[in-house]
Parts: C-alpha cells; structure tokens; sequence
C-alpha cells in the first residue's frame, strides 16, 4: 500500500505547515484511490468530531464536572508512523497520529466477527486479522486490506464505517485526554488506589479487583496501590469517554437519551478495541521478555476495560439516572468472556502457534486468501458487486480452506479454528441507525 510517511513531516515542520504537506501528499497521490479515500475520510470525520467536541466540551464539562476544558490545536495525521497511535507535542499544538495498517485491521477483524459472520469461514478470517493485529504482522496483509475492506463496504456500508470512525474516534480522543489531563481533577477516573492490606483486598477477593456499586457513594473503582502508575493512562481512557459522551449530544442535538445509547453500543467495539491492543502488548512483551507490567506502555487490556466499563456506567447515572441500557449489558457480556480465562488460553495457544510456525502468515495469505480475493476481484471486474462474494469465494474454495486450517495445530488442537469457534459463541452484534 502507498501511505504517507507521518513521521518526518511532524519533526521537520511545525502542526500547521506539516498538515498542510500531509493534505497536499493526499491531492498528489490520487492514484491510489483506496489509500487516499481512507485517508480523506479519517480527515473528514476526525474533523466533524472535533469540531463537535469544539463545539460542546465547554458546556458538558461545566455542568457534570464544575470547569470548563480547553482544547488546544490539533491535528490528525493517520498513515504510516513509528508511533502507532499518539499524540505529539509540538511548538504550537498537538500531532495526533495513528496508524494505518493497526487501524484497519481491528476494524476488519471486528467487522468480520460481527456482521459478516455468516459462517465458519468468516470467523477465521477474523481470528486471522485478529492475530495480525495481535502478532503485528500487519505487513503480510497489505496488498489484501483494499479487497477486504472492499467486501466489508458491499456488505454493510453503513456498520462498517461506523466501526472505523468509533475506533478512531476512542484513540483520537484517548491522545486528547493526555494533552488535556491537567485540567482535569484527580478523582476524574473514579479510581481509588489502597494497599493491599485494606479490608477491601481481603477475605476471597485476595488481590481482585473491586468495585463500588455506581448507585452508591463513592463512585469509584478500588484498584491496589501497585497500579497508581497507570492513573494517566486511566485519565485518558476516562475522558475519551467523557469526550465522546460531549461528541454525541451535539450530534443528537442534546438529547441524552440517544446520546447515552450510542455510547453503549460503541462500547461493544471499544471492548474488542482494548482486548486486541491488551494483547498486541503481552504478546510484544512476551516477545522481548520483557514480562514485567512496568515495562508495558499501556495497562493491562482487561483492567482498561474494566475502568471505562464502570466509568461509563457512571456517567450514565449521572446524566440519566436509573436508565439501563441492553446494549450496554451486551457489551459487557462479551467483554467478561473476553478477558475470561477460558479465552486467554486460545490467545496464548495462537501465540505459541506462531512463534514455532512463524511463516504461517506468508502461508495463509499467498495460498489461501489470495485464491479467494481473486476469486472476488474476478467478480468485481465482471460487475457482480450485489450479494456476498467473499462468503462465495469461501465456499468456492471450501477444500483448500479447511485442509489448511485443520493443519494448522499444536499439541494436536487446530488453532485457528478453536479460537474461531471460541469467538464465534460470541455472538456479536453491531448496531448501526439512524436516532
């Protein structure tokens, strides 16, 4: 794929003048269409939002926290970076840059384990975007993004676009939340930080986490004093929620009710968002032996979710007390089977898989996915964009499909399709509407 270089624009320019070279790179490179349409919209829709959050931060941090939050300038660079996802200071503003490729295939992953998840097959396309995701093997990927996307956009337009821009908009407003941090008071996150002698660490709770009832006082989390340096990155998890709680009332025009029930159903896709980026962590750290959570980047996945799924719940109680939300009791369903230990068990299984098998990516993409995407490019060139070609395309190739998935086994369980199968009793559901 042709992807702008974000990195050396952010260190040789200042904001201003390296997003006016990131704009003209786009114009210049029109030839790539899929690239650069991506990108046009990540700019679009990164714009609206922040222009949205412009728009009604002031006000909603007044009313449910007392102050108003300033925003300093920024801009959204999304390509190809060292960063990942981040926010850069700069002399005059703030570079919020995110990853392409990253960016992508949590979306298609999620997207193919949701609304596309028609049968077998599709799963363990999911559980392969999942793994590359997970294995940052991004790379061997490139050349099939276009296609994929392509047949998750004639399936549902409409759910998968949201899935891109609700992922993007948890990471963009995540990098905000860090610029924006000393502003905010430090009981934000409603997390408390105890030794591990507090009688809320005892008995059969040992060193669980524990949390208060959000109908009582306090609204807190109790978390042991050993995770108190993860606080700012609580901070910003919290206030990308805060964020996008602002971002939807003005979208819905003030009215809480729709605006709390978009934030439930985004959460379903934000649960999976932290459980593959928790995962790409312990797997990289695993990697370099490097075991030790200080060394990590970013909390634990689970415990991340565990802070916004409470924080969430609060808000919503503050905003519109005694409401439940199904959707809401959805998400959380699939994330307690997320993180249960059943399922880090398949997650650590495929780890293993791939440290002793590590050409099976190259494997699977040059002799079986290619065959089915060319099978769908074959279809696009002959003007048969209705139906779902790619679940065609997989039972087309039905044969070579399962042979090479059901040799792809260690300790004499398939790997991919036990955690195909695992994600599957998922269940997962998008919503996308009008409200």
């Amino acid at each position: 794929m042709k992807l702008p270089d974000i990195d050396p624009l952010i260190e040789d320019f200042p904001l201003a003048k390296a997003h006016e070279h990131y704009l003209t790179w786009l114009s210049a490179h029109r030839e790539h269409a899929f690239e650069v349409g991506c990108l046009q919209g990540f700019q679009h829709g990164s714009g609206t939002s922040l222009r949205r959050l412009r728009a009604q931060l002031a006000q909603t941090s007044q009313e449910l926290l007392g102050h108003p939050i300033d925003l300093p300038d920024m801009r959204v660079f999304v390509g190809e970076t060292c960063h990942g996802f981040a926010a850069i200071t700069m002399d005059d503003g703030i570079a919020i840059v995110i990853d392409f490729r990253k960016l992508m295939l949590i979306a298609l992953y999620e997207f193919f384990l949701g609304t596309a998840a028609g049968h077998e097959r599709s799963h363990q396309l999911a559980t392969w975007l999942l793994s590359a995701v997970i294995c940052a093997r991004e790379a061997e990927f490139d050349g099939q993004i276009p296609y994929l996307a392509s047949e998750a956009m004639v399936i549902n337009h409409g759910v998968f676009f949201d899935i891109i821009g609700s992922i993007a908009d948890l990471v963009i407003l995540h990098e905000i939340g860090h610029a924006v941090s000393d502003q905010m008071a430090a009981e934000f996150a409603r997390v408390r930080y105890l030794p591990l002698s507090h009688p809320h660490f005892g008995g059969e709770h040992g060193e669980h986490l524990v949390s208060i009832d959000p109908h009582t006082q306090p609204l807190c989390i109790v978390l042991p004093e050993r995770q108190k340096h993860w606080q700012p990155e609580f901070v910003a998890d919290c206030f990308s929620i805060f964020a996008n709680y602002a971002v939807v009332l003005q979208t819905y025009q003030q009215d809480r009710h729709k605006a709390v029930e978009a934030l439930s159903d985004a959460l379903l896709n934000w649960n999976l968002t932290y459980f593959s980026l928790g995962s790409m962590q312990d797997w990289q750290a695993t990697l370099t032996g490097q075991t030790d959570a200080v060394a990590s980047s970013h909390p634990d996945g689970r415990l991340r979710a565990f802070v916004v799924d409470f924080f969430l719940r609060c808000l919503m109680h503050q905003v519109l007390p005694g409401h439940e939300s199904p959707a809401m009791a959805r998400a959380m369903d699939v994330a307690q089977r997320l993180w249960s230990d059943e399922f880090q068990a398949h997650v650590r299984q495929v780890h293993t898989y791939f440290v002793y098998v590590p050409e099976a990516f190259k494997n699977f993409v040059e002799r079986t996915l290619k065959p089915v995407l060319s099978g769908c490019l074959y279809d696009e060139l002959h003007g048969t964009r209705h139906g779902r070609r790619l679940q065609t395309n997989l039972d087309e190739n039905a044969d070579q499909w399962d042979r090479f998935h059901t040799a792809s086994y260690i300790n004499g369980e398939p790997v991919i399709t036990s955690m195909a199968e695992w994600l599957a009793a998922l269940d997962i559901t998008f919503v996308s509407e009008d409200r």
